[in-house]
């Protein structure tokens, strides 16, 4: 338990440096004010927030592939003749095996599977606690299925059988549109650079020509304009690029 309480707490920790960070590297280009940095802390929790989804959405990507992998691990056991116990048990040797005993996160999943398995626990509350502590839609989809072909007496191996063939084209086709659309968030993390090289330019080079900007009231509004129009290519960017299955 404190180990979870101190992880929380690292992660955290991390993330608000990071946030601090970002916020510090935005106030310095666009106000250039120790008090300005002071005034927008309150910023650093939404900013934060911001960092912990991000994270979260990249490890759900990971995690989705190692779905797809353990589905098709936990089909060919069903074909070989096992049952879905059986099979869910032999899925952390399977999946050890492809991930050459690397710390995948399905891996941790799949342990707590087994260990319920052999505590005798219900298989549609191991499946259903499965789908709760990822979080993952497709987990969600396939525990459904499952669950509905036992309750029905449908046959359970061309279930599973098909429900990993279709979510595995459904995680297949995310992957595809996340590399078809990984170019282009390069040349937008780019273009997001230009505002900064261009005022670090100015400041180093003619710091005499930007200093209005910092120490007069129309300058202000004017570079707090500029940061507003920042800001919105920022989320606008973000929501084009954010394609959705």
């Amino acid at each position: 338990m404190w180990d979870k309480i101190k992880h929380i707490i690292e992660v955290k920790g991390i993330n608000y440096l990071q946030a601090g960070g970002f916020l510090g590297v935005i106030i310095y280009f666009f106000f250039n004010s120790f008090m300005a940095f002071i005034v927008a802390l309150p910023l650093l929790i939404p900013i934060s927030k911001m960092i912990t989804r991000n994270r979260i959405t990249k490890k759900n990507k990971e995690l989705n592939l190692q779905f797809k992998d353990m589905l098709y691990a936990l089909s060919s056991s069903l074909g070989a003749g096992y049952s879905l116990e059986n099979s869910i048990k032999l899925l952390e040797k399977d999946l050890s095996q492809i991930y050459c005993n690397r710390k995948v996160q399905i891996l941790y999943y799949v342990a707590i599977m087994k260990k319920q398995v052999e505590l005798n626990v219900p298989i549609d509350k191991v499946l259903s606690d499965f789908t709760k502590q990822t979080g993952l839609e497709e987990a969600e989809n396939f525990t459904n299925t499952v669950i509905t072909c036992r309750k029905t007496g449908g046959n359970i191996v061309r279930a599973v059988k098909t429900a990993s063939k279709t979510i595995g084209e459904k995680i297949d086709t995310k992957r595809e549109i996340d590399l078809m659309v990984a170019g282009k968030k390069f040349e937008q993390n780019v273009m997001l650079m230009f505002p900064f090289a261009t005022i670090a330019f100015m400041k180093f080079s003619s710091p005499e020509f930007v200093s209005p900007l910092y120490e007069t009231i129309v300058g202000r509004i004017i570079m707090s304009i500029c940061l507003g129009v920042f800001i919105l290519a920022i989320f606008l960017g973000k929501k084009i690029l954010d394609i959705e299955v």
